[in-house]
C-alpha cells in the first residue's frame, strides 16, 4: 500500500510540474527584465513552449489521426551564467501515436521502444482519458477521466490531409520563411523569427537578439526540430529522432486488465509523507 501510494503522490508532483512549468518560466522572465515589451515575451514565450513544455499536450486543442509513428524525442539545453560558465542539459524521451491519435511518452527512454520499467503518460485521444501509467506496480494514474458521452467532446481532428498549418503565424519583428529540406526521412517546413530584446542586465542600453527556428512536418503534424538561442534563457534544441512510421503495438495505448486505477488528485495518507518515494 506504502508503495502504491508513494508512487502516485511522485505522479501528482509531475503532473503538477507540467501545469505549473509555463507559469514559473513566465515569472522567471519577468523577474529578469522588469518592464518586458511585447515582443520580448513573445520571444520568451516562443522558448518557453518550445522546450519547457511537455512533449505531448492533452488539453483537447487538437488530436492527430492517421499519422503513426514511434520515435525519440532529445532536448538539449544550455544555460549560460553570468560568469560566463554554462550548465548543459539533456532529457530524452521515447514517444508513441497510433492511427486514432492516442499518445504514449516515456521520459528517460532513448530507445525508440516500449519500456517495461517506464512510467509512460498515456493519452487517450478516443475517450479524452489521460493516465499516468506504473507498469512496474501495476497501477495508473488518471489525470483526466473518459468522457461518457464522446458526441460530446468538442476536438479538432487533423490529418495528414487536412489544410496544411501556416507555421509562419508567429510574433516576432522577422519572421523568415526557411523553405523546406528532408530531416529524419520527412519533408519538413523551416521558419526563423528574430526578436530585439534589452540586453540581460541592470542599467545595460545594448540590445540583444532572440533566435528561434522551427521545422515542422505538414505529414507527420509535429515538430522535428527546434532552435532557440535566448540571451535571458540560453540555447535550446529539440530533436525529433529515430522516426518509425509503421503502427505501434495497440496495447501500448490501452491500461492492462487488472491495473488498480487512481483518480487525480490522489489522497495522501499523512503517513506516507515520511516514507519517501518508491524507486
Amino acid at each position: 500500500m506504502k508503495r502504491t501510494v508513494a508512487w502516485i503522490s511522485r505522479a501528482t508532483l509531475i503532473a503538477l510540474a507540467l501545469v505549473t512549468t509555463n507559469y514559473t518560466a513566465n515569472a522567471q522572465q519577468a523577474k529578469q527584465a522588469s518592464s518586458p515589451t511585447a515582443s520580448e515575451k513573445q520571444a520568451g514565450n516562443n522558448f518557453h513552449s518550445s522546450f519547457a513544455s511537455g512533449e505531448f499536450a492533452f488539453n483537447g486543442r487538437g488530436v492527430v489521426q492517421g499519422a503513426p509513428f514511434s520515435a525519440v524525442g532529445i532536448t538539449e539545453t544550455t544555460q549560460i551564467l553570468s560568469d560566463g560558465s554554462r550548465i548543459n542539459r539533456r532529457r530524452v524521451t521515447s514517444l508513441f501515436r497510433d492511427s486514432l491519435g492516442r499518445t504514449r511518452s516515456e521520459w528517460g527512454n532513448e530507445t525508440g521502444k516500449a519500456s517495461t520499467s517506464a512510467v509512460p503518460i498515456i493519452y487517450d485521444a478516443v475517450t479524452g482519458a489521460a493516465y499516468f501509467v506504473n507498469t512496474r506496480h501495476g497501477n495508473a494514474l488518471q489525470l483526466s477521466p473518459p468522457v461518457k458521452d464522446n458526441s460530446l467532446r468538442q476536438v479538432k481532428i487533423v490529418t495528414p490531409q487536412s489544410p496544411p498549418d501556416d507555421i509562419t503565424r508567429l510574433a516576432g519583428e522577422r519572421v523568415e520563411p526557411l523553405g523546406t529540406q528532408i530531416i529524419e526521412g520527412l519533408k519538413a517546413e523551416g521558419v526563423r523569427v528574430t526578436t530585439t530584446i534589452q540586453a540581460v542586465g541592470v542599467g545595460s542600453n545594448r540590445s540583444d537578439k532572440v533566435v528561434y527556428e522551427r521545422w515542422y512536418s505538414q505529414e507527420l503534424r509535429r515538430n522535428i526540430l527546434i532552435k532557440c538561442t535566448d540571451p535571458r534563457f540560453g540555447e535550446a534544441v529539440y530533436r525529433l529522432t529515430n522516426i518509425d512510421r509503421n503502427e505501434p503495438a495497440q496495447e501500448l495505448f490501452t491500461i492492462p486488465a487488472g491495473y488498480q486505477i487512481q483518480p487525480f488528485p490522489a489522497h495522501r495518507p499523512e503517513r506516507t509523507l515520511k516514507s519517501g518515494y518508491v524507486k
